[in-house]
């Protein structure tokens, strides 16, 4: 029994799905979902209003940018790193919650390219280009890149830190372990 005409072969789809295009093909959409939904946001009142854990790490940012790098005389009560990048943000483009989106919306596309060579490197390039699509359109991801708050640091830090684990250069290896701690620190229970 014969094929029809219009389906296309198993061979066919793994050589485009392996294809180098179709990771870029993946990364922007990331891109646009992410975009697309933070703009979104920007029309709700509330877009500038932060509440709780959002609120918290906004006042320590603006503590550390004023120059109380420490944050008092106390042990810390929340996860530190997330606090420093927001001050980084807020030093390099002033206080604008859009940018810190955006900057962590950027952090998440980058997070879809390094998921694409967790799965190049585990189990081969179209593993890996799927990997980075699912990763795309994961509403999770998008939801919270776009929130303020540490979970998009902390996954974009906890990959890193898995690339450079598979690679075999002692070098590699130490970046790996340093990076995990800068995770632990933007995520205690990562």
């Amino acid at each position: 029994m014969s094929r029809p005409a219009h389906a296309v072969s198993y061979d066919a789809l793994c050589r485009l799905v392996s294809a180098n295009g179709f990771l870029a093909a993946t990364l922007v959409p990331a891109a646009v979902l992410r975009a697309t939904h933070i703009f979104s946001l920007k029309k709700l009142p509330v877009f500038d209003v932060l509440i709780l854990d959002s609120w918290m790490y906004d006042e320590w940012a603006k503590r550390i940018v004023s120059g109380d790098w420490l944050g008092g005389d106390r042990a810390f009560y929340m996860d530190p790193l997330y606090p420093y990048f927001l001050a980084v943000i807020y030093r390099l483009f002033t206080r604008d919650l859009l940018v810190v989106r955006l900057v962590q919306a950027s952090l998440g596309v980058g997070t879809c390219a390094l998921v694409a060579v967790l799965g190049r490197h585990v189990a081969g390039r179209s593993v890996g280009n799927v990997a980075a699509l699912l990763m795309a359109v994961s509403r999770p991801a998008i939801f919270q890149e776009a929130e303020i708050e540490k979970t998009a640091l902390g996954i974009f830090l906890v990959t890193v830190a898995l690339v450079l684990a598979l690679r075999p250069s002692l070098r590699s290896r130490f970046a790996a372990g340093a990076t995990m701690g800068l995770a632990a620190l933007a995520r205690g229970n990562c």
